[in-house]
């Protein structure tokens, strides 16, 4: 599992134009509004996002769902996440960027994956790079702190018989390797549901909608999961649609999935809203590849 700042929910973007001007002011998201317990602001993680794209290519529509599910996040995994994005925008280049993400380019060999202590190492081809991959099972928020080498892979210290709870912790077990998960990162606990150990929230509140207010309710089993304040990316909560958060923008603009390069802006369409990404800040440029505008290295 590539270790990222982000949520791994890609979005397919269509490019729709490069335009020289904006027709109007657009919402980006990044409007100061503090997510959840990480501290982070989503101007901060803007430009995060951008950062990563211009330094690794990666994909600005992460930065919807990362909004969303980072809502909910506590403990340790609010502290990774906030450290990681703090690094990423202080960095003063790629390489330092890439560095935080545990990503380093052009100093390894292809080579099988690897244990190296606690860390998962893997070495791949990525386009005309090669990459190296680093992600330190020490480092693990949900306690998956061992280095399996038959796996490449993070998982729990010890051996395992079963799926159970432990707490508020999920253990899955498969071929008696254990993988852990801490419901109470999220402000859940584990409980057995149909025999099989899951996050669930503390108290059972009904589900009455997918909307209380702007708030965006995540359901299971009739029963309130989670809840995401649309209000962080500058949307609202629309109980006519059946899209996950289900967040959209107040007055659609654009069709979902579109993007184009607004001048050195990246803007992509989320659900009806236009959330843009300045790429000259992120030390980049606007450009359109594999019909998806986006920021990527300046020529």
């Amino acid at each position: 599992m590539r270790t990222r700042i982000l949520t791994c929910v890609l979005l397919p973007v269509l490019c729709l134009a490069c335009d020289d001007e904006p027709e109007r002011a657009r919402p980006n998201g990044a409007n100061g509004a503090v997510i959840g317990a990480t501290g982070v602001t989503t101007d901060a993680l803007n430009r995060a996002v951008a950062r990563v794209s211009v330094c690794y290519r990666g994909n600005l529509g992460e930065f919807y769902e990362a909004v969303l599910d980072l809502s909910n996040t506590q403990g340790a995994r609010a502290r990774l996440f906030a450290s990681q994005v703090a690094c990423v925008n202080d960095a003063p280049d790629c390489d330092a960027a890439n560095a935080c993400l545990g990503l380093r380019f052009d100093d390894c060999v292809l080579a099988p994956p690897r244990c190296d202590g606690t860390v998962a190492v893997t070495c791949f081809e990525d386009d005309d790079r090669v990459l190296e991959e680093r992600q330190d099972c020490a480092d693990n928020p949900d306690g998956n702190t061992r280095c399996e080498p038959n796996l490449v892979q993070c998982v729990g210290p010890d051996a395992c018989e079963t799926s159970r709870c432990d707490g508020d912790r999920v253990i899955d077990c498969f071929d008696s390797v254990s993988y852990l998960t801490d419901c109470a990162q999220v402000g859940e606990t584990c409980e057995t549901v149909d025999d099989q150990p899951q996050c669930v929230p503390p108290e059972r509140v009904a589900c009455d909608g997918p909307c209380d207010g702007n708030i965006a309710i995540d359901c299971i089993g009739g029963a309130v999961r989670r809840t995401y304040d649309c209000a962080l990316l500058g949307f609202i909560c629309n109980n006519a649609t059946g899209q996950r958060g289900p967040c959209v923008a107040a007055e659609p603009e654009c069709e979902h999935g579109m993007s184009r390069c607004v001048g050195a802006v990246a803007e992509i369409c989320i659900f009806g809203g236009w959330l843009a990404f300045d790429c000259v800040q992120a030390g980049g440029q606007c450009a359109v590849n594999d019909d998806e505008a986006t920021c990527r290295p300046a020529d």
